[in-house]
């Protein structure tokens, strides 16, 4: 298809403008293409009720940006002589997934309204931002100054002296600076697209050039001029002129008609922002996705959406950069009718940044231990998570992690049982609430402090970390508390018990069990005597992180305490503590090393993590248990290992620190483990 020799005139005009005014030349491009990453629907819309935006806008460096729409949903609040949409504005420190859920509404009720943090001095006033906007549907405009963002002050009324044939009614597209000087896209009543200038960035503004369009058919800056022309809904073309990074403004009308209109990130970063500028507006220069360039004229020069369905793109605003050649972010109001949504924002980037992360956050630890003695005294506790999580100024809001609502803990009734079941059905039964005074967050860490009002008094107690009202991470996930499944509550069950229950010798056992054998030699190991021999059980051990199976056997206990000789590659289970899965603690031995100086079942031991799991499969069932807790102790410290407990503890025990001059194990390894969960072993 040919250039109409008008339409080659025009630009020519356009670009001799700009070289005579910025005294600046055209460049060559290169096309880095701009990938389409967003998710199948809009990003959460960033106001309650759901908003309708159009028209973006904003400022920004990076990751910390303010972005700024009109709500296409009629404010019965506007003045009666207004469009009727009222403006909102939106903060984000955390790139474009860290929204606020509700926007922040605004005094303006205008169209198309675009907003600067340019400072401007008037009547001895310096203002920090300015705004300009098409107030109805005539050809006035407004020119706003604020310092909140939320009061706009009306500083002027304006028009745009217009030498064509017909009047700018929609205001701006886009405002830049060009060495010192503004230049701004204008949209007129006719479908045109105008170059218009100012040299003081307020309300005076001249029509340089009108660029492209024509009334009711093309719309602004029609490429192909007919309706079949580019579509321009997936990828986005930044565009390197003369070494310097300029990027594209979209506004894509009804039909498909498109234009790219070309900005520098920064007019400081540029040394020939005029040039890049004009060198963007003639298509004939366009390099597209297929490498192709010149005119859209044939079928592979039309860039396609990745999303099935597409999107209708209608404008956009690229985040900038304090790295004139990093990865750009580009996010755009855009329809998405045709795959089952609304309008909403849509985000698009080089890199990953616009990938929505779908995995919910989890309890990585707790500082709480299962139990304690009455002369521990239990006044906060921290909570680890697996990732950053939502922490908006204050703790009011229903999902922030500093929320006290958002942890839940009750004392059991009497009778020693719980009745609460999660966060969302609140405390139930005869379980007593403890109350949260406050809550701290540390987002270098991920883990948040939970304080009580007073240290707790003995009794049992069960912690609700809630996912069911609920915290959730940066991009709206909730947290898995079950560790699979989103919106679920994270449990813990601990006791705080008088010092006479914290356990002791037991029939007179000072030393815990030797469970290793000298190493780098075979020991050879006399018959079992009868009073020693094991008993059966019909009980097995798996540890899946180590990748364990073992037979449990039973070992029995003399005056001597426990030998474990010949345990092999079985787990032990010491008689006269508590039965595997039944109340109580109950102890089970590996080797760490063979007789026949091969390592033994228990060697990583050390290796297992609070919340992994340890099972227990017997009669038909399966019992999980979760790890609370893994330290060393003293040969001596039969206190710790054997201390008493009322829920169904496993505590596995092992040597370690093999000292070569000696032959022995300076430390004992113990894991206590609490029981979570049963499951039948058909399910």
């Amino acid at each position: 298809m040919s250039f109409p020799n008008a339409k080659r005139l025009l630009f020519l005009i356009i670009v001799l403008l700009a070289s005579s005014v910025f005294a600046q030349s055209v460049s060559a491009e290169a096309s880095i293409p701009q990938q389409d990453q967003t998710p199948l629907a809009p990003l959460s819309s960033p106001q309650t009720p759901p908003a309708q935006p159009r028209y973006i806008s904003g400022f920004g460096l990076d990751n910390t940006y303010t972005i700024f729409y009109e709500d296409r949903k009629v404010d019965p609040s506007c003045p009666a002589n207004s469009y009727g949409y009222r403006i909102y504005f939106n903060q984000t420190s955390t790139g474009p997934f860290g929204f606020a859920p509700t926007s922040t509404a605004t005094n303006i009720c205008d169209s198309h309204f675009k907003v600067k943090n340019w400072p401007i001095k008037i009547g001895g006033t310096t203002y920090a931002y300015r705004g300009w906007g098409a107030g109805t549907y005539s050809s006035v405009h407004n020119f706003y100054v604020s310092n909140d963002l939320i009061h706009w002050t009306l500083e002027a009324a304006f028009t745009f002296p217009n030498p064509y044939d017909d009047q700018i009614l929609y205001g701006f597209h886009d405002i830049i600076q060009l060495n010192g000087h503004y230049m701004g896209f204008a949209e007129s009543a006719g479908g045109h697209t105008y170059i218009v200038s100012s040299l003081t960035g307020d309300q005076n503004w001249t029509v340089a050039a009108r660029i492209g369009g024509s009334a009711g058919t093309d719309g602004p800056l029609n490429l192909s001029f007919t309706s079949a022309g580019p579509i321009p809904t997936g990828d986005f073309l930044l565009m390197q002129v003369g070494g310097q990074i300029v990027y594209g403004k979209l506004m894509v009308p009804g039909n498909h008609s498109g234009t790219y209109l070309a900005t520098n990130r920064a007019a400081a970063q540029a040394a020939t922002p005029a040039a890049a500028e004009i060198a963007f507006l003639n298509p004939a220069d366009w390099t597209w996705a297929d490498g192709s360039t010149g005119l859209p004229t044939a079928a592979s020069r039309v860039l396609t959406s990745t999303l099935p369905g597409g999107h209708d793109v209608h404008e956009v605003w690229t985040i900038p950069s304090s790295n004139p050649f990093s990865d750009n972010v580009i996010l755009y109001i855009a329809d998405y009718a045709s795959i089952g949504g609304g309008s909403g924002i849509g985000c698009a980037a080089r890199n990953a940044q616009c990938l929505v992360d779908t995995t919910p956050p989890m309890v990585k630890s707790i500082s709480l231990l299962t139990s304690y003695s009455s002369d521990t005294s239990i006044s906060n506790l921290t909570v680890t998570f697996s990732k950053d999580v939502y922490d908006p100024p204050g703790n009011t809001n229903v999902d922030d992690v500093t929320n006290p609502d958002n942890y839940l803990v009750v004392e059991a009734s009497q009778d020693g049982t719980f009745q609460t079941a999660s966060c969302a059905g609140g405390p139930a039964g005869d379980d007593t609430k403890v109350t949260v005074t406050g809550v701290t967050y540390n987002s270098a860490t991920d883990t948040s402090t939970v304080n009580f009002a007073t240290a707790l008094p003995m009794g049992r107690y069960r912690l609700f970390v809630c996912g069911t009202t609920s915290i959730m991470d940066l991009d709206g996930n909730l947290l898995a508390g079950n560790g699979t499944t989103s919106g679920t509550d994270y449990t813990l069950d601990f006791e705080d018990l008088p010092s006479s229950d914290g356990g002791g010798v037991i029939n007179g056992l000072s030393i815990l069990p030797n469970t290793g054998f000298s190493q780098n030699t075979v020991t050879i190991l006399p018959q079992q005597p009868a009073d020693k021999v094991y008993s059966a059980t019909d009980l097995n051990l798996e540890i899946p992180s180590l990748n364990l199976n073992l037979s449990i056997v039973g070992v029995p206990q003399s005056n001597e305490g426990w030998d474990v000789s010949w345990l092999g590659n079985n787990a032990g289970w010491l008689n006269g503590t508590a039965f595997p899965t039944w109340a109580g603690n109950s102890i089970i031995t590996g080797h760490v090393w063979n007789a026949d100086n091969t390592p033994g079942v228990f060697l990583n031991l050390k290796d297992l993590k609070y919340g992994d799991q340890i099972k227990v499969h017997a009669f038909g069932q399966i019992y999980i248990y979760e790890v609370r807790e893994n330290r060393t102790v003293w040969p001596d410290q039969t206190d710790i290992v054997f201390q008493h407990e009322t829920l169904p503890y496993l505590t596995l025990l092992t040597c370690e620190d093999y000292r070569i001059p000696w032959g022995t194990y300076s430390v004992r390894r113990m894991v206590r483990a609490v029981l979570v969960k049963t499951l039948s072993a058909s399910s």
